[in-house]
């Protein structure tokens, strides 16, 4: 099946460059469309919400025409992230000025290099990455498919933090909403926490968790 996609494109292709030679107009947009995208690099990653020092990060992947990937991961200082007041975490459409004027702020923490397999064909692939460990703190992670990350190349960007505290929720029988503050490693509740909810339009909610987290 991989064969007969890539025939296909080959036929398309020479056709293309048969029509050109003999100067007879190209009709179908959307052939010459189809092949634009077979030949589109692609790329999805989508980490987990959570992460915890001393553990590697599970980011599931899909990818497409792709062989080998980038990680660039940015420390974010928290002054800065609130100053520019965005969020970072979306497949890579395209950057304002702005956002490249943050990123570009940030201090590289490292950079990891991962070899996909059987990137080269026009089919969607799927694996999982697992990065290694970061310290407690928030991060800025680009992904691009080059060693020279620039505008062209990113293809997906995501802001992470890594804490030891973990955050669950409880719905009682009753209906009531428990929420529990625990340690990541043990699961020792947290006494006297400050948890922050999101209410969107409403702002942030914070409350204090009790002796028993």
């Amino acid at each position: 099946e991989a064969q007969n996609v890539q025939d296909t494109f080959a036929r398309s292709h020479q056709l293309l460059q048969i029509v050109s030679q003999k100067g007879e107009p190209w009709i179908s947009n959307n052939a010459s469309y189809y092949i634009e995208q077979l030949d589109k690099i692609e790329l999805s990653i989508q980490p987990m919400e959570e992460f915890y020092p001393q553990a590697k990060l599970l980011c599931p992947i899909a990818y497409k025409r792709m062989d080998t990937l980038y990680l660039t991961i940015k420390r974010v200082d928290i002054p800065t992230y609130k100053k520019f007041d965005m969020n970072l975490s979306y497949n890579y459409v395209s950057l304002t000025n702005k956002e490249w004027a943050f990123l570009h702020s940030l201090e590289t923490f490292r950079v990891d290099t991962f070899v996909l397999r059987d990137g080269s064909d026009y089919y969607m692939h799927y694996t999982d990455l697992f990065v290694d460990s970061l310290p407690i703190g928030k991060y800025c992670m680009l992904a691009h498919c080059r060693p020279l990350q620039d505008s062209d190349d990113v293809r997906v960007v995501s802001l992470i933090s890594v804490t030891k505290i973990r955050v669950l929720g409880q719905q009682t029988n009753s209906g009531k909403s428990l929420i529990w503050a625990l340690d990541a490693y043990d699961g020792t509740p947290l006494a006297h926490a400050v948890v922050g909810r999101n209410n969107g339009k409403l702002g942030s909610k914070y409350r204090l968790t009790n002796a028993k987290g």
